[in-house]
């Protein structure tokens, strides 16, 4: 949820602690993971011994986008609550594939659902989505994503030099044209190495890196959902970066150095020529993401956070409450029933639509399901117009 990112978006760029204290409601918020108090072994404080090292031991979507938020902001000393279930009156906070899990109960909830990567949740009263490509109705707000916990930035001694090129993430999400042997070959006659850190035990060690590739396949739907989070995690390790064609890094793109976007491996190499011969143009690069990193900081997440329960989904849960009753239930049942139809409507639309050698794979494009995508086209788009 950047400033200006859409009309109604919370600003909170200048806020201080005390008015961000201050906007959030006087009950907790609700984070819902099942198992997560478990898994976390939560303390008298609803925190655990060592809220970094937990950080840094999530997995999966759920837990980086729940407990991981959970973690931070009641280390911050926020009013938040974690707990295993939806609670029948409550601000409840879960990731969309917890939301799917429970559609019988809830309509008893206040709903705002996490979507990450997956398709539209129709089930739920406001949504947080990871990428501005996502928002599609007034009730979507724009969050940045969590910096990698550990982070250890580039060795500030590695000067100008630029020998490794740095992949992290499962080897599998990376563009398959980038693990070609033949661009390898012509990577390493370049005088640059690839390196994959594909173990999660090293996704936060960049300090022997002098530029990061962040380049995946995939349909544009797909691609659209992504978050910029590896180019968050180079500027905060001090690191240019090669991005592919995803939304979400040309929301964030302000200046030509911001990075430098490539369509092909060719690109690549043509461009590591480029500031390999010019290592003025390189340290602009790295000056570049060291001053974009205040951009993306664990606090500026915060921020917004805060804002956004505080400012949005506190008052709307509190006028959701304030009409109880009969009406309210009959309401919130209509509006599930309605959720789920689009969200029939929009099965397997979130597909990646590449295999894991970026050849083109088939998906269900069946006659019924094609009349089903254009029926949830033209609804989308009514709604898509609401929020121009």
């Amino acid at each position: 949820m950047m400033d200006g990112d859409r009309p109604g978006a919370v600003a909170l760029a200048s806020a201080k602690e005390g008015r961000l204290r201050s906007a959030l409601p006087s009950g907790p918020a609700l984070f819902v993971r099942p198992g997560g108090r478990d898994r976390l072994d939560l303390r008298d404080d609803g925190l655990p011994a060592d809220v970094e090292r937990s950080l840094m031991n999530l997995r999966g979507g759920p837990d980086v986008w729940i407990l991981g938020t959970y973690l931070r902001l009641r280390r911050k000393g926020l009013d938040v609550e974690l707990a295993n279930d939806f609670r029948a009156g409550a601000l409840c906070i879960a990731h969309r594939d917890d939301v799917r899990r429970s559609v019988s109960t809830l309509w008893r909830s206040f709903i705002v659902s996490v979507r990450a990567d997956r398709e539209r949740t129709f089930t739920c009263d406001l949504e947080i989505v990871q990428s501005p490509a996502s928002i599609e109705t007034p009730n979507a707000f724009y969050i940045l994503h969590w910096p990698q916990p550990g982070l250890r930035p580039r060795d500030p001694s590695r000067g100008t030099r630029l020998e490794r090129l740095g992949y992290f993430g499962e080897l599998k999400n990376l563009a398959a044209g980038y693990r070609d042997p033949h661009f390898l070959l012509e990577l390493a006659a370049s005088g640059v190495e690839l390196v994959v850190r594909d173990d999660p035990a090293e996704w936060g060690d960049y300090s022997d890196i002098d530029m990061v590739l962040a380049v995946r396949d995939g349909t544009p739907r797909f691609l659209a959902a992504k978050p910029a989070t590896k180019l968050f995690n180079a500027w905060l390790a001090g690191c240019p970066a090669f991005v592919g064609n995803e939304p979400a890094f040309f929301h964030h793109h302000n200046s030509d150095l911001d990075f430098i976007p490539v369509g092909s491996p060719a690109e690549v190499l043509a461009q590591l020529r480029r500031l390999r011969e010019n290592p003025a143009l390189f340290q602009q690069l790295i000056e570049r993401a060291q001053l974009r990193a205040a951009d993306v900081t664990e606090d500026r997440v915060v921020e917004q956070w805060v804002g956004f329960i505080g400012f949005v989904a506190a008052p709307l849960h509190a006028a959701w409450a304030a009409r109880a009753g009969p009406g309210r239930r009959l309401g919130a049942q209509m509006a599930l029933g309605w959720g789920l139809f689009r969200a029939s409507l929009r099965r397997s639309t979130q597909q990646r639509g590449f295999d894991l050698h970026g050849n083109a794979v088939a998906v269900d494009a069946s006659p019924l399901r094609r009349m089903a995508w254009a029926l949830d086209g033209l609804i989308s788009r009514f709604e898509r117009g609401k929020v121009q």
